[in-house]
């Protein structure tokens, strides 16, 4: 049975219903599904159609690879229309503690569909560059997990993400991601970065597959600054982090790739529940380790400093 598939960085979009126990062999084990697999029942009478099916992930790959289709054959289009962002980062100092400094015209925002959930603001130094957030959160500023490079699997963290303004191929992993979250040992920053020399590698593994970062490690060079509001439906994030962690050399003008997120904890506060980037749209896994830890500068936008 032929099929047709949208398909982007993350995920496949049947055009056409499929056989619900296809999907269910191949990923389903152990009693739950593997890599992200969502699916809705089109006529629950029929039971075994699923009308219309996302696939996140690798579970996307192994999908189109089970079905063995020809692209040109099998009729496959290329991913949802993206638009490239950008945005000016000005000259100023760190980003206060303060709701009144994230106003509409200097701060970037976060959305899931047309809810706004956080925004945020960058500013830059000859050494820093400044970034602060703002999120819509009724489980604030909370992560179960202990420093370490799996801190985006145990609950809330704020993120940036940097590399130089290049032409990257779409599934090029490169730049700098600089995660600051809440543990159990206090605040922390770990900066990720899957190419270069380091002392700090590290393996993200999953069933079935792995990724190596050449650096990943606790920075003890960022300074990080938090404030959770007394009715605890959002909390604040302000951030100092030098341009030398980054990689970056600043100055008046520079174009650079970039983007920012928000990751937020389930009920519990001890797990991930949600992953949302102003930029890269291709943020739904949760539940794949490789996945989660992998960034791609094509996905981000242009950053230029003022």
């Amino acid at each position: 049975m032929w099929h047709r598939w949208l398909t982007s960085c993350e995920q496949l979009h049947f055009d056409e219903p499929v056989e619900r126990d296809v999907i269910r062999d191949a990923f389903y084990r152990d009693g739950h599904f593997f890599f992200g697999l969502a699916f809705g029942i089109g006529d629950a009478d029929a039971g075994e159609i699923a009308r219309r099916t996302v696939v996140f992930g690798q579970a996307a790959e192994m999908l189109k690879n089970l079905f063995a289709l020809d692209a040109a054959a099998a009729g496959v289009h290329s991913g949802a229309d993206y638009k490239e962002r950008k945005f000016t980062i000005a000259r100023g100092d760190a980003i206060p503690l303060d709701a009144q400094a994230f106003d509409d015209k200097s701060s970037l925002t976060i959305r899931s569909g047309r809810e706004e959930l956080a925004r945020v603001v960058m500013r830059y130094s000859d050494t820093h560059l400044f970034v602060g957030w703002m999120v819509e959160d009724t489980t604030p500023w909370t992560n179960a997990g202990s420093p370490g490079p799996l801190l985006f699997k145990t609950g809330d963290s704020v993120n940036v993400f940097m590399a130089p303004n290049q032409e990257y191929a779409h599934e090029q992993l490169a730049g700098t991601r600089v995660l600051l979250a809440p543990t159990t040992a206090g605040e922390v920053a770990v900066t990720y970065r899957p190419h270069g020399e380091s002392s700090s590698p590290f393996v993200f593994e999953s069933p079935v597959r792995k990724t190596a970062f050449a650096h990943t490690a606790i920075e003890q060079g960022v300074e990080i600054q938090s404030q959770i509001s007394g009715d605890k439906t959002r909390y604040l994030v302000s951030a100092k982090v030098p341009w030398s962690v980054l990689g970056i050399e600043p100055s008046p003008g520079l174009e650079l790739r970039g983007d920012v997120a928000v990751l937020f904890s389930d009920q519990t506060g001890a797990l991930i529940g949600q992953r949302r980037h102003w930029a890269d749209p291709h943020t739904n896994v949760i539940n794949d380790v490789p996945t989660e830890a992998e960034f791609y500068p094509a996905n981000w936008g242009v950053l230029t400093l003022e």
